[in-house]
């Protein structure tokens, strides 16, 4: 079996890019590989608008962002689900002048290829060092909403070219980056990691005898801000299912509701907030997912289209649980809509064949 080094978001306080992560060495190690993250951090670079706002409360919130931020990183309860290499790397040069030592790199999933508003790459996680002799796979990158100025298309092509196996996340992104190879490469698509482990395997670390599960409750996740209307939706879809709303956090980046029980949770209670909930409300990628895993009911409210959510739903035909602003009649024939799970699972199956037949392919 081979030794395996997994670039991909792995620093970070966040939920959905930890279990991704935890997925994909968690499958990895099924089929008897020896796996590690090659521990590449991108430090968050403060500003003064990171400190100050117009209004008192928002720049309280500002200030307790980044103290939680602090505490948590310190702890490493975001990161303890994953086995890490011994070194560090904070850049480029710092990789390329001394590259990890293994017999397979994967650039992992999240939005690892997402262009920054700056229209850059960051070249590190199209894997931009090492021995030409290492075998180079991507597995489920995501470039986010996919959306690539002209200028960058040589410099990616470039990248990608010395790739050996290429697959990414949503079909955008399949299709732009098959576009700059027309028929000389082939670009797989290919689900998420965290669909490539079963509901069984999740719910080893999720199931408890708690009594604080036994509450009935909705639960938000939200990573962007959303409008009054949007915040007019959430109270309206709680008065008609008759529920108490807790609004999960990560420490520094999810939105706070005024009527909401907002605690910081780190990856297994946040499956387990999921799993144990009547309803989720949310316009996170990890938490549809999740949502789809684990059968909980669930309504995207999002103030954008997001092509990594839609994506998803198309694959699984449940497209139409997604609003963008408050519409009471579409909200209830949401809520009233039943999911069809065998539906849902026999989908999930297939994506989860094309997963691991990539896999089988790219690695042996």
């Amino acid at each position: 079996m081979a030794r395996i080094g997994i670039m991909t978001t792995q620093d970070a306080l966040n939920n959905g890019a930890m279990l991704q992560a935890f997925a994909l060495q968690t499958y990895l190690r099924s089929l008897g590989h020896d796996v590690e993250f090659i521990d590449f951090r991108r430090e968050r670079k403060l500003t003064l608008r990171s400190f100050i706002a117009k209004k008192p409360q928002v720049m309280w919130y500002k200030w307790m962002d980044i103290i939680n931020a602090s505490t948590y990183k310190r702890k490493g309860h975001f990161g303890d689900l994953l086995n890490r290499g011994s070194e560090t790397f904070y850049n480029l040069k710092d990789i390329q002048n001394n590259p990890p030592d293994y017999d397979i790199y994967i650039a992992g999933s999240d939005q690892i290829w997402n262009v920054s508003s700056q229209d850059t790459v960051n070249r590190a996680f199209y894997l931009d060092f090492g021995k030409k002799e290492v075998k180079r796979v991507s597995y489920a990158a995501s470039m986010g909403q996919c959306n690539v100025p002209k200028s960058l298309d040589e410099e990616i092509h470039a990248l990608v070219k010395i790739l050996d196996f290429v697959s990414l996340r949503e079909t955008k992104a399949v299709n732009y980056i098959q576009s700059l190879f027309k028929e000389n490469k082939k670009i797989y698509h290919v689900p998420d990691p965290t669909f490539l482990l079963s509901k069984e395997e999740y719910l080893k670390f999720i199931l408890s005898d708690d009594e604080k599960w036994k509450k009935k409750y909705a639960i938000t996740y939200s990573l962007a801000e959303y409008d009054q209307g949007l915040r007019n939706a959430v109270d309206y879809i709680l008065s008609v299912k008759n529920l108490n709303l807790i609004n999960l956090r990560n420490p520094d980046t999810c939105i706070r509701f005024p009527k909401a029980e907002n605690i910081i949770v780190t990856p297994k209670d946040w499956l387990r907030y999921v799993y144990y909930s009547q309803l989720m409300i949310c316009c996170s990628f990890h938490a549809v997912v999740f949502s789809l895993i684990l059968h909980k009911p669930f309504i995207v409210v999002t103030p954008y289209k997001n092509e990594r959510i839609n994506s998803l739903l198309t694959s699984v035909g449940l497209s139409d649980r997604v609003i963008l602003s408050f519409d009471k009649e579409k909200i209830n024939a949401i809520l009233d809509e039943k999911i069809d799970w065998d539906k849902v699972d026999l989908a999930l199956k297939q994506e989860r064949s094309k997963g691991t037949e990539f896999l089988s392919l790219s690695l042996n």
